[in-house]
């Protein structure tokens, strides 16, 4: 295991540390080690993961009801087809 050594400490948060380590009845480093990796796994767990893809992302917030692949295929042909459609309409005359 590596050190790390972390300066300029607010004495406010070395204070609410130090609590806490007294609370739990831990040492200050082991405290402090204990929050560390509590708050990196949080933030990990709220990090969306970089190899998903947007529509991988949104359809993993459905759950089971997610949509399928086709359908999602589906949808790009539509969109597509309606962002495409304005293009036939004819230009009106100015005068």
């Amino acid at each position: 295991m590596g050190n790390l050594l972390i300066r300029d400490v607010p004495e406010v948060l070395k204070g609410a540390l130090s609590k806490a380590a007294r609370r739990n009845h831990r040492s200050l480093s082991e405290q402090a080690k204990i929050m560390l990796t509590q708050s990196v796994s949080a933030q990990e767990s709220l990090s969306p993961k970089a190899e998903l893809s947007t529509f991988e992302l949104i359809r993993a917030s459905f759950g089971e009801e997610r949509p399928t692949d086709e359908l999602h295929d589906a949808y790009l042909k539509d969109l597509e087809c309606a962002r495409k459609s304005g293009f036939e309409r004819s230009v009106p005359e100015l005068e």
